[in-house]
Parts: structure tokens; C-alpha cells; sequence
């Protein structure tokens, strides 16, 4: 009984380890001009856009690869090359030739690296089905529908409360392939005309390891996480996440191996099903990866995917024997970006296979891998051969998340992935553990799924789409960090309020945002704004963090809250610098900083861009005077053992002595400082954000718009670029078209960016 059990649990454990790319160009070197055959993969330098469509894309890479193609087809000639695939999802080429062209292909510039084919490595074991009497008779099968996995992720009333099912939605699925003749998935297959009971694979189904003109599974891994992201009923024995979706799926596994074009042709298939980009999918599971690398292959692809609308979730991977370690997340999986997903039990607890960030292209830590957990224990879920097998693995949890988001895509079509990903991350349950005692964490990430909770936060208000690369405001400044909330907060544990008049605490609050998100609010000093109080109530937040001392915000207002809302703090100090060093103490303790951003008391505005950076990086904001480094602050940096200060200005705000003084004592200092208010934003946002889409557009002297967009700027990536009232400078504009910048929100009412600007920056 042991025996078998552990079979089917290995076998349930399944994960892909494979290799595509390998780490750098192959050493031709090593190759001694055999005239052996060899199967190796391309990879071009110049990179290309969908925005105008596949077919643009593809004319575009193919002109790139023509000088390269062109000679492998004079080889081709020769005898010297076999084969030769395009593609174009990827700017790569596939060859199989004689090892002496690896020399000569490495002198073309347009090459960025050569790596082999290598094959792909999946890890199955034979399954030990459920005998189909055991479906009816076994206690075990009292619960016929086996959902308690609905339940922890609360997608078990979806339907029932929200009419919702995934009705009108398509989930690709890149897989082992999957047996479409299986009752519990039969009618969700794309391809199926119910009307007639007919089939049609050709804008369904891909078979890369045979071919089959209709879906099959020889493995029974592809069928099992098809029919928990969608399969079943209410009379069945497996009970999906979005029963009303339907799925598409490519074949690129078999007896445990492909090739890595085999994974690059799935992938661009997904783009355009049977050449057609109105098939594709909304949403592409992936139960497979391989071991932790730094190989940033998938990077391109996954660019092409999210451009194209579809959301893609990852498996993080399992441990076969023993626990997963700390930075064993898959890749892509571990791809910044890459939403991936982790495993619990029925108890919430960390499976022990369940592999876990950090992420090897993250040495910093910044961000949290996996982003979710989903159930991945003893699942029940369609098998080959119309079986039905108990399942674990990550493989699991990723298409209970794929189906939530198939949820999501249903009730608002139009949202792009990366704001499904921030809903998704946002409602998201956070758990601890013994190991993991603070939420989010590298084990649970920002916690368990919540479907209901993320359905309910589609209804927060929001503004008009046709709005959002236009304005954010309000009457003042208070209703603009309202809407800002509105906007982009649905639910959330903390609530930050400082004085409207209070700009400074506004800045050096940014950085406790890491650790629990939230809008930064403000109100008067002695008059709690019943919209505010109103909007704590709306996002449900647990806490509510006053910064400022009695100066900013009234004993008055501090008692109002507690009573009308939860826990209440205060941060503060005896005056603004020593404020800033108790929040900077707050922020260390919380995430071991060891570095520190020093400010000029006194000239807080030439820091009005720094918020998102300073969450982004969970680096404090201290306020210093501009001349010498004081007591207070170097008891501060001894006792926190910095390392590293970067010195936000130029001399005119914090002196050349200060920087001697700090390096006197063998710390590492940097200077962001440009001529004016408007250049040392740009440096920040160059520095902070790497190749955004979007930026935040402010007034460089109305400044409190741009600090209550600090947790935005962060969570979005967004810079923000200052402005006068009537003219853009031009450092701003510049920073604007060198980085490409698509999306450009302008922040607070006309009076503090005009609609001169406005219109000039739409044109």
C-alpha cells in the first residue's frame, strides 16, 4: 500500500527540469572542425515590438535575420546545414549544421549569443489511477466534488454570488497535451461544436511531438490541470475554478522530453492560433519550468505575451526529494515580472516541495517569489484514458490561479495583465509560518489567492479609462490623494494620514509602504474630513499609521480615528528630523537596510520625486541639516551600521563637508543632484525605474501631489517627472522621449499643472 501510494505521489509531483538556453555563446573554441551536425539556437540582438501586429512583427525580425539566413542557405546548399526555423517571438533562429559554422556565425553583429538545443528533461512516473469504483464506493469519496480547494481560495460561491464562470474566456495551456475526450473536459475544449458533436483542432490545438489533428495525452499531466482551471460540474468528480471557460492546448511534452524550440514555437503559436490573432488565448498556464538559473531567455516572450493581453502564470516548482530550499524557484517562474505560484496544504501550510524565492534575478531581495500560493495536496482532477488520480505539485496551484484570473477577465474584460497580476497581489491572503513569520514573504509570497475578495475590488471606483493617461485631481490637494486612492486602492490592511500642510512627513513616510501597502491620505490638523474617514472605512484597512506629531495632525483627530476606526499609530518625534529617524529605525528593523537616503531638511523639495524610489528599494528618507553631519544622525548611522548614503541634491542643499564627513568614517556616498528641482527628478526616475511605461507628471512647486503618488509610483513603476505650471523644462521632457515614456498621468487640478502642459504632452 506504501508502494503505490508513493507512486502516485511521485508521479502527481511532476515537474519539468529543463534547459533552454545555455548561460553564454558556445566557445567554437571547443569544436575542432568535425563536421559533426549540430542543433543550436540563435539569438539576435535587435529586439521588436507587437504593437502593430503579428505580422508587422514578423516582417520586422525576419529583415533583422536576413544577412544570417541568407548565408545558411548558402550553406544549406553545401550539405553543411539540415534545417533552419525563424522565429519571431523571440528575435531567434533554429539551425541544425556543422560544428565549423559556429565560428563564422559568431562574426556577425547581429548575434547576441549561440547556445544548443538543447533537450528538455520532464520527470514522470507511471500514475496509480483511482479505480473507478473507488469514485462511488471509497470513503474517501464522500465529498464527490472534492472542492475544499474552492473553499481555501474562495472561488467555491463565485457563480452563486457573481453569475460569474469564465463564460467568454480562453485559457492556452502548454503542456503533456491533454485527453479531449475526458467527460470532465470534453465541452470546454474550444475546438468541440456541441451542436453537432463535432471537432475542429485547427485554431485549438498544436501537436509539437506528433501529429495529432485533435487534442491527446499520453502523460495525463496536461489533462489534470485543464480540468482544474475549467473542467467539471456540479455533478462530477473534479470541480474546476471557471467551469464556463474554455481551453486550447499545445503538445510540447512527451515521454518526458522537447527540444527548446519545441517551447519557443508553443509559445509564439499561443500569439496567433492557426495564424489567427483573434484565437488567442487570455490566459496561458505554464505547470513547468526548470531549476533555478539566470538564464533570461523567456524575458522576450513574456513581453510578447503581455503586450498581446495575455496574462501568463507559472508553476514555482517542486522539490522531489526533501524540502525546497530558499532561491529555488523555477525559471521563468523566478522571471521579475513572471507571475508565479506556490503550493500550501489543506492546514495553509507551506508544502514542503513547494520551491521558493528568492529569485536569482533579484540578489537584492526586492521582490517576493512566489507572488501567490494556491492549494496543491491532495487534488483531485482528470487524468488520460478518462481516469481520474490524486494530485500534488506547484502544477496544481497554477491553474487554480489561471482560472480565478479567467474570473477577473469575465467581469472586466479590459483589464491588461499587469493590473490583473497588482488585483490578484493586493487581495491576496498573507500567510506565515514558523519560517516565515511576516507577510508578504519568499515562502507564501503576498499569501493565498482570494477570488471573491478579487472580484470585489473590481467594483472599487474607478475612473474613466478614456481618462487615464489624462489628469488625477481634485479641488485641493486632499481630494487629489483621495482620488489618487480611489484609483488605485481597493483593499488594503493600512491607511497612512499625515497634514495636508505637512509635506515633509509626507516624504519620509514613503518607505513604510514596503512592508504593508496603502494610500497615503491627508486631512487638516484639527478637522478629521468625513471623505477621508469614509475612505479608510472603503478599503477596509486594518490600521491606520498618523505621521506627525501633535503639530500635524490634533490629539483631537488621533482620538476621532480610534474611535471610528481600528488600530491607530502614531509616528512621530520632536521635530521633523527626528520624525524621519524614527521612521527610517521602523523601516530598518523591518527590512535590514543598510542604506539610507539623506535629505535637506530644510529643502525637502528637491526630493518631491524620490517616495516611489524609497518604497521601491525600502531605503529610509533621513532629514539632515546641509552643512555637517550632527550628532543626532551619526548616533543614528553607527547604530544601524550604514553602509551606503546617497545624498539627494546638490551642494547647495547638502554640502561637500557633510559628504567628507561620511566618508571619513569609510561610508559609501552617492550624490542625485541636478541644477534645478526638475533635473534631479529625472536622475531619480533614470536611477530608481528601469524602462518604464508610464510616468507620473507633477508640479515642481505644488509638491504634495507628487508625495500621496509615492505608493503608486512604487507598485506601478511609474516615475515621477516634475513640472512648472505653464511650461515643461526641458531636462523633463528630455527624460520623457529618451525613455520612450507611453502612458503620462498628470497629478492635481490646473492651477498646479495647466492644460497648456497637458495638451502639449497628448501631442
Amino acid at each position: 500500500m506504501k508502494r503505490n501510494f508513493l507512486r502516485v505521489f511521485l508521479f502527481l509531483l511532476i515537474l519539468i527540469n529543463f534547459r533552454v538556453f545555455a548561460s553564454g555563446n558556445i566557445n567554437s573554441s571547443e569544436f575542432k572542425d568535425s563536421y559533426k551536425k549540430v542543433d543550436i539556437l540563435i539569438e539576435l540582438k535587435e529586439s521588436f515590438s507587437l504593437k502593430s501586429g503579428v505580422a508587422s512583427l514578423k516582417d520586422d525580425t525576419l529583415k533583422s535575420q536576413k544577412n544570417i539566413l541568407t548565408f545558411l542557405d548558402g550553406e544549406k546548399a553545401k550539405g553543411k546545414v539540415d534545417l533552419v526555423e525563424t522565429f519571431y517571438i523571440t528575435n531567434a533562429i533554429h539551425t541544425i549544421c556543422t560544428d565549423d559554422l559556429i565560428k563564422e556565425l559568431q562574426a556577425f553583429d547581429e548575434i547576441k549569443k549561440i547556445s544548443f538545443n538543447e533537450d528538455n528533461q520532464l520527470l514522470t512516473f507511471d500514475p496509480s489511477p483511482i479505480d473507478e469504483k473507488q469514485l462511488v464506493n471509497n470513503p474517501i469519496m464522500e465529498n464527490k466534488s472534492n472542492d475544499f480547494y474552492l473553499e481555501m481560495i474562495s472561488a467555491d460561491k463565485i457563480e452563486e454570488k457573481f453569475s460569474l464562470t469564465g463564460e467568454g474566456i480562453t485559457i492556452g495551456f502548454i503542456d503533456s497535451g491533454v485527453d479531449f475526450s475526458h467527460p470532465e473536459i470534453k465541452d470546454k475544449f474550444r475546438g468541440y461544436n456541441k451542436e453537432d458533436g463535432s471537432f475542429d483542432g485547427k485554431y485549438s490545438w498544436l501537436d509539437l511531438v506528433g501529429s495529432s489533428v485533435l487534442p491527446q495525452d499520453n502523460i495525463g499531466h496536461g489533462t489534470a490541470t485543464v480540468s482544474i482551471a475549467l473542467g467539471g460540474s456540479e455533478n462530477s468528480f473534479v470541480k474546476g475554478v471557471a467551469r464556463g471557460a474554455k481551453w486550447i492546448a499545445v503538445r510540447a511534452f512527451e515521454s518526458g522530453e522537447t527540444s527548446n524550440s519545441n517551447i519557443i514555437k508553443a509559445c509564439e503559436w499561443m500569439l496567433a492560433p492557426g495564424g489567427d490573432e483573434s484565437k488567442r488565448p487570455d490566459i496561458v498556464n505554464n505547470s513547468w519550468g526548470q531549476k533555478a538559473n539566470e538564464k533570461t531567455w523567456f524575458n522576450d516572450i513574456l513581453k510578447k505575451w503581455k503586450e498581446a493581453g495575455i496574462s501568463p502564470v507559472f508553476a514555482s516548482g517542486n522539490e522531489i526529494s526533501g524540502k525546497a530550499e530558499a532561491g529555488s524557484i523555477d525559471n521563468p517562474a523566478s522571471l521579475i515580472g513572471a507571475l508565479s505560484v506556490g503550493s500550501v496544504d489543506k492546514n495553509y501550510e507551506l508544502s514542503k516541495f513547494s520551491r521558493r524565492g528568492p529569485s536569482l534575478f533579484d540578489p537584492d531581495g526586492k521582490y517576493f517569489k512566489p507572488e501567490l500560493v494556491a492549494p496543491g495536496q491532495d487534488i483531485r482532477a482528470a487524468i488520460n484514458n478518462n481516469r481520474y488520480g490524486y494530485m500534488y505539485g506547484t502544477s496544481i496551484s497554477s491553474p487554480q490561479v489561471a482560472g480565478v484570473i479567467a474570473l477577473i477577465k469575465e467581469k472586466n474584460p479590459n483589464l491588461s495583465p499587469d493590473e490583473i497580476e497588482d488585483i490578484l497581489i493586493k487581495t491576496a491572503r498573507g500567510l506565515t509560518d514558523e519560517e516565515y513569520k511576516e507577510s508578504p514573504n519568499m515562502g507564501y509570497g503576498y499569501g493565498i489567492v482570494d477570488a471573491e475578495k478579487a472580484i470585489l475590488s473590481l467594483d472599487s471606483p474607478k475612473e474613466d479609462p478614456e481618462e487615464n493617461t489624462r489628469r488625477i485631481s481634485g479641488n485641493d490637494r486632499k481630494e487629489t490623494a483621495l482620488a489618487i486612492s480611489k484609483k488605485y486602492f481597493s483593499t488594503e490592511k493600512a491607511v497612512y494620514l499625515t497634514g495636508a500642510n505637512s509635506s515633509v512627513d509626507a516624504l519620509v513616510s514613503s518607505p513604510l509602504n514596503k512592508s504593508v501597502t496603502g494610500p497615503l491620505l491627508l486631512t487638516d490638523r484639527d478637522e478629521l474630513s468625513k471623505d477621508v474617514l469614509d475612505e479608510i472605512k472603503r478599503l477596509g484597512a486594518e490600521k491606520v499609521v498618523v505621521i506627525g506629531g501633535e503639530n500635524t495632525i490634533s490629539e483631537k483627530v488621533f482620538n476621532e480615528l480610534k474611535d471610528s476606526t481600528g488600530e491607530v499609530i502614531r509616528l512621530s518625534g520632536s521635530d521633523r528630523y527626528e520624525t524621519s529617524r524614527k521612521i527610517g529605525q521602523s523601516v530598518i528593523d523591518e527590512n535590514e537596510s543598510n542604506s539610507v537616503f539623506f535629505v535637506n531638511g530644510q529643502k525637502e523639495v528637491d526630493a518631491v520625486a524620490l517616495a516611489g524610489a524609497s518604497i521601491k528599494n525600502s531605503l529610509p528618507i533621513v532629514l539632515v541639516g546641509g552643512e555637517n553631519l550632527d550628532k543626532n544622525t551619526l548616533d543614528f548611522i553607527k547604530k544601524n551600521k550604514i553602509e551606503k548614503v546617497i545624498l539627494v541634491g546638490g551642494e547647495g542643499s547638502l554640502s561637500s563637508e557633510l559628504e567628507k564627513d561620511l566618508v571619513s568614517l569609510n561610508i559609501d556616498t552617492k550624490r542625485i543632484g541636478g541644477e534645478n528641482r526638475f533635473q534631479t527628478a529625472s536622475l531619480i526616475a533614470s536611477e530608481y525605474f528601469n524602462s518604464p511605461e508610464g510616468a507620473f507628471v507633477a508640479s515642481g512647486e505644488n509638491i504634495v501631489d507628487a508625495l500621496t503618488i509615492g505608493p503608486v509610483s512604487a507598485i506601478k513603476s511609474y516615475p515621477v517627472v516634475l513640472t512648472s505650471r505653464d511650461n515643461l523644462p526641458h531636462e523633463s521632457l528630455l527624460y520623457i522621449k529618451e525613455e520612450n515614456i507611453e502612458e503620462i498621468i498628470i497629478l492635481g487640478g490646473e492651477n498646479s499643472v495647466s492644460k497648456a502642459i497637458e495638451e502639449f504632452l497628448e501631442k
